[in-house]
């Protein structure tokens, strides 16, 4: 059998000419989405957050796109809606909203598809009619495109507009693994000036949940576990604070709370209780066992 021989000869100059050439095209494709019209994008990225994220947002007219360090559309000063009975409620704007998108065809300004969104300076505003927004949200399956939440704050205010409380937001990441079919909440920051970690999982096979919660300078944890179980959910929570511990299994019915403990500490003096809180009109009852308690401490 004769023996092949290939020579390939590299010339430099127009290796590096052909390199150059492409990059330079490649520039060019990234580069076509600024030559959109600004209404057409607008209406494309409004309808594309609701659809894949469900969220309601006013997007102003004040969009930039860029190419570094992923393409993404830079936008100011957006409003944040919470619907209701078909009636739109401000609750929220964001100075800095970027939305990265797919660089699979550029060529279609019609069809601009979202990878993930980053909130930056969005100062959100909450009270509890604004609840269901919360609930609504989580109960809904995520997309696995992602949200990020980066240096912001959330008031929740009472209904003469008081703060009851500021949360400064660090970082917040929202978003669906489809690997693990979870749902999964992350949060970082401060509460009272206090730092706090808190995390929310949803197991989207059996719809138990799973939140984790530490208050860093007063010693505060806990744990909160969703069981659903025949379309209702038992839950189980472990808390501690400083050497104390409470575990506690409730229900939350429609009117009432019913709770109980068997193995909880109070400064290594194991406890028992169990009890119900009427949630309308409010009022409750516990009873207590214990070998020893200091009412004091």
């Amino acid at each position: 059998m004769k023996k092949l021989n290939f020579n390939i000869k590299f010339n430099l100059k127009i290796g590096i000419f052909t390199f150059t050439s492409l990059f330079f095209l490649y520039l060019l494709y990234l580069s076509i989405p600024s030559l959109f019209d600004t209404g057409r994008v607008q209406k494309a990225l409004y309808k594309n957050l609701n659809n894949d994220f469900g969220l309601n947002l006013s997007l102003s007219s004040d969009i930039t796109y860029r190419i570094l360090p992923q393409p993404h559309f830079h936008i100011k000063d957006s409003k944040i809606y919470h619907t209701k009975s078909d009636v739109s409620n401000e609750i929220g704007e964001a100075k800095d909203l970027k939305i990265f998108v797919s660089q699979k065809n550029f060529f279609n300004k019609n069809n601009i598809k979202i990878n993930k969104i980053i909130f930056s300076k969005v100062n959100l505003f909450l009270k509890r009619e604004n609840i269901s927004f919360i609930k609504n949200f989580i109960k809904n399956e995520f997309s696995e495109k992602k949200i990020f939440i980066k240096n912001s704050k959330l008031f929740f205010n009472d209904r003469d507009e008081n703060t009851v409380f500021i949360y400064s937001i660090k970082n917040l990441d929202l978003f669906k693994n489809k690997k693990e079919n979870i749902q999964k909440i992350s949060t970082n920051g401060e509460l009272f000036k206090v730092p706090i970690k808190f995390q929310w999982l949803k197991n989207l096979e059996n719809n138990n949940t799973m939140s984790n919660f530490k208050a860093r300078k007063i010693d505060i944890s806990f744990t909160n576990k969703g069981n659903f179980i025949n379309g209702k959910y038992e839950y189980e929570n472990n808390l501690n604070i400083s050497t104390n511990n409470f575990r506690t299994i409730y229900k939350i019915n429609k009117d009432h709370i019913d709770f109980s403990s068997k193995k909880s500490l109070i400064k290594n003096t194991p406890i028992s209780f169990k009890g119900k809180i009427d949630t309308s009109p409010f009022s409750f009852e516990v009873q207590i066992n214990a070998k020893d308690i200091d009412i004091n401490y």
